[in-house]
């Protein structure tokens, strides 16, 4: 991106400008062939179309306001032009039909704290202790702390589960211990993960919990049916869509989605869904827990386009939500950088390096 700041009484432009180029130029020649083809696109009254000389694609997307800039998501700029559309109108034309109502999360729930890890190990900021017995107070506590809790990060599938962790506060941490608990959430979100690792985005727990490395969330206006409902839209493709558009790129497939964007991530406005709809996609949460009850699991993102028990999990919600068929967009997902990594790509393990 190339930016420059306003001149006196110039108006922002809503909208910036985003390129993707299929290769590098080779020659100066080249080079300037693809910069002439870009300037040409200022001209140009389309959002999303293709450079002049096959170089690559452009697109115009919103950035006013936003957390990120969200353009430099995918190499394939269609992806990105549809999740801003399905972010504001709720159609993923044209690889999905359909149109659903959309809301962002932060207008449906609160968030809890992703520091969990510092309240029981750190010195400084230390307030709780593991227990051995179930208590008051839970915590979603995966892998980081192998030693405590003997959960690995990558064992991490499942879309419902129980707490990983029971915790006691220290004598005379009663209080701080209630009002920290007192924003503990049953969904937890992923707050840092890898793409090409990550098998879901969000689960279920048994009790509200606070967590280490997610984002714990309550529902304002909660009922089982409502939370099964939000956690398998959370695990869907149009989701995973949605979280790699906003999501900070850190490291290869490694990302961050930080609290702010947690917040402006849209998902379906359970207020505006019928209740048979939510019926139908808590019963399609039921059905994907006994799945994996009997053994079935959800594979890495990177083979999601041949999953076929992410497949069930998208036919669920596509048959709530008069979607569709989700493949065709599973199959360009699970072709982007972000989701394979340019160290799978190489056959190298990204953790090695």
């Amino acid at each position: 991106c190339v930016v420059r700041k306003r001149r006196n009484g110039e108006k922002p432009n809503e909208k910036a400008l985003f390129v993707s180029l299929r290769r590098n130029p080779s020659t100066g020649d080249e080079g300037l062939a693809a910069a002439r083809a870009i300037l040409k696109t200022k001209d140009d009254k389309q959002n999303l179309g293709e450079l002049e000389g096959g170089f690559g694609q452009f697109a115009r997307l919103s950035w006013h306001g936003k957390s990120a800039w969200r353009g430099a998501s995918f190499s394939n700029l269609h992806l990105a032009f549809v999740a801003e559309q399905f972010s504001e109108n709720g159609a993923l034309a044209p690889f999905v039909e359909g149109e659903i109502p959309m809301r962002p999360l932060g207008k449906l729930a609160d968030f809890g704290s992703h520091t969990l890890h510092l309240h029981i190990n750190h010195e400084k900021f230390e307030f709780l202790r593991i227990s051995d017995t179930p208590t008051k107070h839970a915590g979603y506590y995966p892998g980081h702390h192998r030693r405590e809790t003997k959960v690995a990060h990558k064992d991490t599938y499942n879309i419902a589960e129980s707490p990983h962790c029971w915790l006691v506060p220290y004598p005379g941490c009663e209080r701080k211990a209630k009002n920290y608990f007192a924003n503990a959430g049953r969904i937890v979100l992923n707050q840092s993960f890898r793409f090409n690792t990550a098998r879901r985005i969000a689960s279920l727990i048994s009790h509200p919990v606070q967590a280490s490395h997610y984002w714990p969330i309550r529902l304002r206006e909660e009922s089982e049916e409502r939370l099964k409902a939000l956690t398998l839209w959370l695990n869907s493709t149009p989701t995973i869509l949605l979280v790699a558009h906003m999501a900070q790129s850190t490291h290869g497939a490694k990302v961050g989605f930080s609290q702010a964007a947690a917040r402006e991530l849209p998902v379906p406005d359970l207020d505006a869904l019928s209740p048979a709809q939510i019926r139908k996609l808590a019963r399609g949460f039921d059905k994907m827990v006994k799945a994996m009850q009997r053994g079935e699991q959800l594979l890495p993102l990177t083979v999601m386009a041949e999953d076929s028990t992410r497949k069930m999990l998208d036919d669920a919600v596509s048959d709530a939500l008069g979607l569709g068929d989700l493949h065709p967009l599973r199959a360009a997902l699970a072709r982007e950088p972000i989701i394979v990594s340019r160290w799978a790509e190489r056959g190298l393990n990204e953790d090695s390096i």
